[in-house]
């Protein structure tokens, strides 16, 4: 099967965007309304075809689909996950489900994930641009406050610690192309307990604004969520936030080291 229709091409875009996706998050982007076994029926064949990589989790557990190399050449990337990290993929699929509901919402542009971010620095020199921590899981333009601006969006599931968390943002102080860091939380309360490590950050870098939502606000309704904020608590109509044009440009991997 060398032969792609439109919607295989959309795919395999769509994998290389994501760096992951399981089968229910493919029916969702490019399958909608069709059964699910045909969805499943379809990606056996673009896996024996070789154009995709298929992952079984565990018995009876959601399949993970990621992009061949063949698939990655397609598109003129060498990007490819050949193997997948089961003790982070509940994390990645939900900031997968996020950025999904978000973007189908037209909020946002230019998405880039952790996986692009990762693969694209793996040979850099510099330690620091390799350092995990200095990653967010998704970068992404958006319209704040009538400006474009670049924000590094992290999904937040368990607190790391005070120590560890003002590691990460010493290190997003030294990242002057990221304009805002928003963390997509759990509970109210473990969003405080980040803007309180984050202090020393929003005191010195007032250009850095962080704040938090709430994981069930973003997915129950995605244009009256509500952004937290030194206390403070307000909707996107308020943080007046939108789609960057179509024409800003892709943010580069230099830009995110810097």
């Amino acid at each position: 099967m060398n032969q792609l229709t439109g919607r295989d091409k959309d795919i395999l875009k769509s994998l290389l965007s994501y760096g992951l996706l399981s089968s229910k998050q493919i029916k969702d982007l490019h399958f909608s309304g069709v059964d699910k076994r045909t969805v499943l029926r379809r990606l056996r064949k673009l896996t024996k075809a070789k154009w995709i990589l298929r992952h079984v989790t565990s018995r009876g557990g959601e399949i993970i689909w990621t992009l061949s190399l063949k698939g990655a050449n397609y598109l003129l990337s060498d990007f490819s996950l050949k193997r997948i990290n089961r003790s982070s993929l509940i994390h990645d699929l939900i900031a997968n489900d996020l950025r999904i509901t978000l973007e189908g919402n037209k909020l946002g542009n230019h998405w880039r994930s952790s996986h692009n971010l990762r693969h694209g620095m793996s040979k850099a020199k510099n330690p620091y641009v390799r350092e995990p921590h200095s990653i967010p899981d998704w970068l992404v333009e958006m319209k704040i406050g009538g400006r474009k601006s670049i924000v590094a969006m992290e999904v937040e599931l368990n607190y790391k610690g005070k120590r560890r968390m003002q590691k990460v943002f010493d290190m997003y102080a030294r990242k002057e192309s990221i304009n805002h860091i928003w963390y997509i939380v759990p509970t109210k309360s473990f969003g405080e307990k980040i803007l309180r490590s984050a202090i020393s950050l929003i005191k010195s870098h007032g250009k850095y604004k962080v704040f938090f939502s709430i994981i069930s606000e973003v997915k129950d309704d995605p244009y009256n969520l509500k952004f937290y904020f030194s206390n403070e608590e307000v909707i996107t109509q308020k943080l007046n936030v939108e789609n960057a044009h179509s024409t800003t440009h892709c943010v580069s991997k230099t830009e995110v080291a810097a």
